[in-house]
């Protein structure tokens, strides 16, 4: 199921990722969508990052 292990990402600290949640969901959507399922995961976390900054209150 690691899939930055596949990518050579073994035995780097990314290679840590692929045990988190993030990895997880990660290469799961990879496994049963491709290279479509990475590229709409990759959106929806930077959609959702740059949604979440925006309710994020300015300093003073």
């Amino acid at each position: 199921m690691p899939f930055l292990g596949e990518l050579g990402g073994a035995a780097t600290t990314f290679s840590d990722t692929d045990f988190l949640a993030v990895g997880i969901v990660f290469g799961n959507a990879v496994k049963y969508m491709g290279l479509f399922g990475a590229i709409l995961f990759i959106i929806i976390v930077g959609a959702t990052a740059i949604l979440l900054k925006g309710r994020q209150k300015p300093q003073q």
